[in-house]
């Protein structure tokens, strides 16, 4: 979730940059929905803890984070859904930072006060980003354009252009990035919270219907990272380790 000052996403962001998501089984007949009411997601590498809260509709509307072997909350992220598709993601962490999503069509404005940034996502008709601009203010001057490609529900490339600024000087970058997945269900793969949101939040890596399995980024030095997965008698990701941000994760899952 660019969080742990979190939106998640910054964390996994900063390690495995815009990375991945997901693909279904090719099976015609459809799974049954399975409602959640908590998901647990365990991040062994740094010995934290998520714990996600599911309203009765299936969309996240909480997000709890301890240290393991802890009860105290030390980063609270609490999603409330609006009229006409909008949300305000509020971050608590010792100060309240919030961010707001305006969506009208197929584009989604927003303004976030923990980056110091705001631009607009641009999403197809299943609510994936195919589109995304952005403009940081304040110290770390920077700005942006994303190109996103799916199939099948997942994240299979992203095109990066963007520029920063560092001592009066400006920097630009061009990197494309590749990713392949299972055909098993990601950790999200029942969440009815829009998608363009779960990118944002919690980063690529989680907003897709499968998980990742390599990643391969064009910048210099050009590298794949790649992840093994292990997963439940659901057909649900339990377990994941391999070499992004030097990974281990679990999750436990509680039905409704």
């Amino acid at each position: 979730m660019k969080k742990q000052i979190y939106r998640y996403i910054a964390v996994v962001a900063i390690l495995v940059s815009a990375v991945f998501a997901s693909c279904k089984d090719n099976d015609e007949t459809q799974d049954p929905v399975i409602l959640l009411e908590e998901m647990h997601h365990i991040r062994h590498h740094n010995d934290t803890k998520d714990v996600f809260e599911y309203d009765k509709r299936n969309r996240i509307t909480k997000c709890l984070t301890y240290y393991i072997g802890t009860t105290e909350v030390y980063y609270t992220n609490t999603i409330t859904y609006k009229a006409n598709g909008n949300l305000e993601l509020l971050i608590e962490s010792g100060e309240t930072y919030i961010t707001t999503f305006a969506k009208k069509g197929n584009k989604i404005s927003y303004t976030d006060e923990i980056n110091n940034t705001s631009g607009e996502m641009e999403v197809d008709s299943q609510g994936f980003p195919v589109k995304g601009t952005w403009e940081r203010k304040g110290d770390n001057l920077g700005r942006g354009t994303s190109t996103f490609t799916w199939e099948n529900g997942n994240l299979t490339q992203e095109k990066r252009e963007y520029c920063v600024e560092n001592d009066g000087k400006e920097y630009s970058y061009i990197e494309t990035s590749t990713y392949t997945y299972d055909n098993k269900k990601s950790p999200f793969y029942n969440c009815a919270t829009p998608k363009w949101f779960l990118m944002y939040w919690l980063g690529v890596a989680y907003c897709g219907e499968n998980n990742l399995e390599t990643a391969i980024y064009s910048r210099l030095p050009a590298h794949t990272l790649t992840a093994k997965n292990t997963y439940n008698d659901d057909g649900f990701l339990i377990s994941r380790t391999g070499d992004f941000s030097i990974l281990s994760e679990s999750y436990i899952y509680m039905k409704r």
